[in-house]
């Protein structure tokens, strides 16, 4: 089989800050399984010293990040405005993040060169806010992923919800997929534009 010649674009040292910071990684061989193919955990008497050599904004971008996606509050906007400068985008970076904080990589054992072009592929499916598409872009995408993140992982959401691991991987990847290809139109415009989707769902979506 060939090799891969996939060559990642994204900051790895972020990456590898990112992953490390909720994960119950074993960095002992950590090089060995693929969910580290791309980026390898940090130990953390080490992530103070990888922070320093960040370089670019992505010290700053990794600490509002950490800080801030546990608040309601959290600001899309501006953390998608800091990723703008990392070769990625809020979609990316978040999603490779809240998928990490729970270590779901790990535990469902994914090669981890395949999520980061999954993530890239659905990033790019979506509009950006430069396009046409004004609502359904990727950051809207990022927006949903962490209000969705926020209410199945708070205190309350926990005790209600009592969800496992892998409802908690299917959440986070249907909330990044939801809108993907979105046009930007409702069923009304197709049906009487008679676009192609209209006729392959025959105008019942």
């Amino acid at each position: 089989m060939a090799e891969s010649t996939y060559e990642c674009k994204l900051d790895k040292d972020l990456l590898s800050l990112l992953k490390s910071e909720m994960t119950q990684a074993t960095y002992k061989y950590a090089h060995l399984y693929r969910y580290n193919n791309v980026a390898a955990p940090i130990a953390p008497d080490e992530k103070e010293a990888m922070i320093g050599k960040l370089q670019g904004g992505a010290g700053s971008f990794y600490r509002f990040l950490v800080d801030h996606v546990t608040e309601w509050e959290f600001n899309i906007f501006e953390m998608n405005d800091k990723a703008s400068h990392l070769g990625g985008n809020a979609l990316i970076y978040l999603g490779y993040f809240l998928l990490w904080r729970h270590n779901l990589p790990a535990i469902f054992n994914l090669d981890e060169q395949k999520l980061v072009q999954w993530l890239e592929m659905v990033s790019a499916g979506y509009g950006t806010t430069e396009s046409n598409v004004t609502f359904h872009t990727n950051v809207h995408a990022a927006d949903v992923l962490h209000a969705v993140h926020y209410m199945v992982t708070s205190s309350e959401g926990i005790k209600r919800l009592r969800l496992k691991d892998h409802h908690l991987l299917a959440i986070f990847l249907a909330a990044m997929m939801h809108d993907f290809s979105h046009l930007g139109v409702n069923n009304t415009f197709h049906t009487k534009t008679q676009t192609d989707l209209s006729s392959v769902f025959s105008d019942t979506s």
